[in-house]
């Protein structure tokens, strides 16, 4: 994890160039709000790390942070159900026809299975969970196999995608792992996650609950996601390997851009002097004009 710093020096510099205690506390405040920004780039791999298990994992287009946040919290304060429920509570009928159905359209191929989709979230909507997570399960299969060629849960599907937070392998590859568990003998005690194989194959018959169904909607959310990173993939493999050939600090020191989120709205102008850690910059004191 990264942090925000400015060095001690910087400080000292700044009162030696007279610059008062309130600008010294507004920009302390730009760069604890920096810093909470930069703890926004490891969530995706806390919460798989928390939740993907339990048949959770982030979607890159999908669920606020702050919801993701907040369920970290209850978990490591030892409440699973609670942060089980505040993500459940999340799939409501406009986040599922945005990010599960509307999205899809972008792929010809989804619009066959708008009818599929809908009477799935009709369903949902009417906590007829034992019809509903079927069909989802039948329209994450159809949906995957048509976009891709290949069955997501097709044995040894390659589910990874170059620089994707959904085709990451603690991501879709995870969660498609857990779904497709033989079948085994019946059982009906209640599930926790749509087990793809053992619900289609009418193994699994305690299914029927919103969990399930949640997590269901989440799989074909993740579809959908990985889907789109899938088809930009080769493009921003090639636009990676250009910018490659320049290092952090050209990258950096070009665009200042860091400096300027930091500073913004302060009357300061200054270079950048050394590089110290990845988001820490010392100052150099005769280029700081006020």
């Amino acid at each position: 994890m990264y942090a925000v710093e400015l060095s001690a020096s910087a400080f000292k510099l700044m009162n030696a160039f007279g610059i008062k205690n309130e600008k010294l506390a507004e920009l302390g405040a730009m760069a604890a709000d920096l810093q909470e920004k930069a703890e926004i780039i490891g969530l995706p791999d806390r919460f798989n790390e928390v939740f993907g298990s339990k048949g959770w994992i982030c979607v890159g287009s999908a669920m606020a942070v702050t919801v993701m946040q907040d369920a970290i919290k209850l978990a490591e304060a030892g409440k699973d159900e609670e942060a089980e429920q505040v993500l459940v509570d999340w799939f409501t009928e406009d986040n599922i026809n945005l990010f599960a159905i509307k999205r899809a359209r972008r792929f010809h191929q989804a619009r066959l299975r708008d009818d599929q989709l809908n009477e799935a979230l009709k369903l949902y909507l009417e906590e007829r969970y034992m019809a509903a997570v079927p069909l989802i399960l039948i329209a994450c299969d159809g949906f995957a196999s048509d976009v891709s060629g290949v069955s997501p849960f097709a044995e040894k599907a390659d589910l990874t995608v170059y620089d994707s937070i959904t085709g990451h392998h603690t991501g879709l590859p995870t969660l498609i792992g857990m779904l497709v568990k033989g079948p085994y003998k019946s059982r009906d005690d209640e599930l926790n996650t749509p087990e793809r194989h053992k619900i289609l194959h009418g193994r699994a018959l305690g299914y029927a609950n919103k969990v399930v169904c949640a997590k269901a909607w989440l799989l074909m959310m993740a579809l959908v996601d990985w889907a789109i990173d899938k088809d930009s993939e080769k493009e921003r493999r090639s636009d990676a390997e250009r910018k490659a050939n320049h290092t952090l600090w050209d990258t950096i020191n070009g665009s200042n851009w860091l400096i300027q989120a930091l500073f913004r709205g302060s009357d300061a102008t200054f270079t950048v002097c050394r590089l110290n850690g990845l988001f820490g910059y010392w100052l150099r004191g005769e280029d700081l004009h006020l």
